[in-house]
């Protein structure tokens, strides 16, 4: 014997099909093949047994190649026939009189055939909605979920850019998870597969034994519509557990900018300490005279002037002095004069000899600003306790929700801050939430 089901999608993306049809689950009797999803949204009729109660729904090939659904069902009962009394032959009458009535037969119900009922047969492909944007370096993203069943986490758009390839670093926990790369909101520029550990069958097949963490290189198809989605497996039917996985991207670097060829310098006679007019200028400073030398001697025809950049030597040795008004010849008339030259070597106006510096204003002394001090509550991520308290640390030092950690690999989420008191060291880590 045999039941007559129909099999409905209720959500199925515009580009998924061919599917597959089969009893119980991706190991029981194949009851249709090849059903497109025109023919599964219109409802799919299949034939299965008495027994079955479960239909299993599997996408055959394309993006979603091998994701799966399923649903049960109750079969409908089949009417038993209601037993019909048979009337008995009239008793002969001796007296001549009218004859009995002949009794009407009473109409026998005839059981019609069960119609079959329509079972809904959810067949989840969700279009991913891009959230937010990844730039390169970022560091790394976490998801997690409480839904035992195969799903999608919520795409991530990385940010456009004019790389055009980079590496992708991958982690799965407790359930296989399938990471993809995609551009310009079509084209799949990468797929690391179904990665994890699995003794149970999905989209994967029978079971998956595979390295938990790893790095790819990939290939962007477009610098626009860039983004990463995660797909994750069902929860083990014997043991069902949450899913998490992680991710992080790194891009290739851009082609460095050529550094500008140095410019000719040229020299200037100047005292190597600050003085007066009188003191001798005993060394050279070099820079950049557009005018170009003298022609003699390497000299500059001008004394640089204000805001320009001097140097120790023609190789361009950055200068480092004391700050203060040094005396400076000029090269084309040999007149002394006075410049004020920055300890970095930023020059000033100079003036012509004689001239007499002012008196440098006295760097007023700052107030010193009390530094106040805080502890910081936190969390501790290996047990969810929140009994540990920091040392205390500048205000301002941790944020809430940032990660922090104590000694190696123990780490700790802030939660708030408190008065100082005594407690653990911890430093940042410049990640948030626990990993």
């Amino acid at each position: 014997m045999a039941q007559s089901v129909t099999v409905t999608a209720t959500t199925a993306g515009t580009d998924t099909g061919p599917f597959t049809i089969q009893e119980t689950n991706s190991s029981g009797t194949v009851v249709a093949t090849g059903v497109t999803r025109s023919d599964l949204i219109a409802g799919e009729v299949v034939s299965v047994g008495d027994s079955i109660t479960t239909v299993y729904v599997a996408v055959s090939s394309g993006v979603c190649a091998g994701t799966f659904s399923s649903a049960s069902f109750v079969p409908t009962p089949t009417p038993v026939p209601v037993p019909v009394p048979v009337p008995s032959a009239p008793s002969p009458t001796p007296t001549p009189s009218a004859p009995s009535p002949t009794p009407v037969p009473v109409p026998v119900p005839v059981p019609s055939a069960p119609s079959p009922s329509p079972v809904p047969v959810p067949v989840p492909i969700p279009t991913p909605t891009p959230t937010s944007c990844y730039d390169c370096g970022d560091g790394t993203l976490s998801f997690s979920t409480s839904s035992v069943n195969y799903g999608q986490y919520d795409s991530t758009n990385v940010c456009a850019g004019s790389d055009t390839s980079g590496t992708i670093t991958w982690g799965v926990a407790q359930r296989p998870n399938r990471f993809n790369i995609y551009s310009n909101t079509s084209g799949l520029d990468y797929t690391s597969g179904w990665k994890g550990v699995a003794n149970y069958a999905g989209p994967w097949g029978t079971s998956l034994n595979t390295s938990t963490t790893g790095t790819d290189s990939f290939t962007f198809s477009n610098t626009v519509g860039r983004r990463v989605m995660v797909e994750f497996g069902g929860a083990d039917p014997s043991s069902p557990t949450n899913d998490s996985a992680d991710w992080s991207i790194a891009c290739a670097a851009p082609t460095p900018t050529p550094t500008p060829a140095a410019p000719t310098l040229y020299k200037v006679d100047v005292s190597s300490n600050p003085g007066t007019c009188a003191t001798t200028a005993n060394i050279e400073y070099w820079w950049a005279d557009p005018s170009g030398s003298l022609g003699t001697g390497g000299y500059a025809n001008n004394i640089a002037p204000s805001g320009s950049q001097i140097y120790s030597d023609s190789s361009g040795t950055l200068w480092f002095g004391t700050s203060g008004w040094h005396a400076v010849t000029q090269p084309d008339t040999f007149d002394d004069t006075l410049q004020y030259i920055s300890n970095l070597g930023i020059v000033d106006e100079f003036e012509y000899c004689p001239y007499t510096p002012p008196s440098p204003t006295p760097t007023p002394t700052p107030t010193p600003v009390p530094t106040n001090t805080v502890s910081y509550n936190t969390v501790r991520c290996i047990d969810n306790s929140f009994a540990f308290i920091t040392r205390g640390y500048p205000s301002g030092t941790f944020s809430s929700g940032e990660r922090v950690e104590g000694s190696t690999g123990l780490f700790y989420v802030i939660t708030g801050t408190r008065t100082t008191t005594s407690g653990i060291d911890v430093t940042a880590t410049g990640l948030t939430g626990c990993p």
